[in-house]
């Protein structure tokens, strides 16, 4: 998912009954409307083949499609350690932001791919550019 030059970012997704396609939001004409699990991340540097699993193998996160064409995205990785109390240390803080991706904006779909076209994100670095990504339901 995630829009880093000269790598491809591949999502398995479930939505929160576990199935594959529809979530109770979701509808016929654009099954793509709903929210969804995320169950993995690989991303793949083009130039080399190299692939890698940046949240590990087991990462949460949720993404939602609404119908006026936004969507939202956060994703933490499987392991993320909880901070022993709710004002955390500035260890905590960068242990709890490192692995974290959470943007959101306008989507477009072109083919098989959606395109995410971020408007805001916790990196400013992506804010104002486009991800494209190819969703596997399974």
């Amino acid at each position: 998912m995630a829009p880093i030059p000269g790598s491809r970012a591949e999502g398995a997704a479930q939505n929160e009954g576990g199935r594959a396609l529809l979530s109770e939001t979701g509808s016929a004409a654009s099954p793509l409307m709903a929210t969804w699990r995320l169950r993995s991340h690989v991303q793949q540097t083009v130039e080399t083949g190299e692939t890698a699993e940046p949240r590990g193998p087991h990462p949460g996160g949720l993404l939602t499609y609404t119908a006026d064409g936004r969507f939202s995205i956060i994703a933490v990785p499987g392991d993320r350690r909880p901070p022993a109390q709710v004002l955390v240390t500035d260890a905590e803080a960068v242990g709890l932001f490192r692995g974290l991706t959470a943007y959101a904006g306008r989507y477009s779909i072109d083919g098989d791919h959606v395109i995410h076209h971020i408007e805001v994100s916790w990196n400013e670095l992506w804010a104002k550019t486009g991800a494209s990504w190819s969703m596997a339901t399974r």
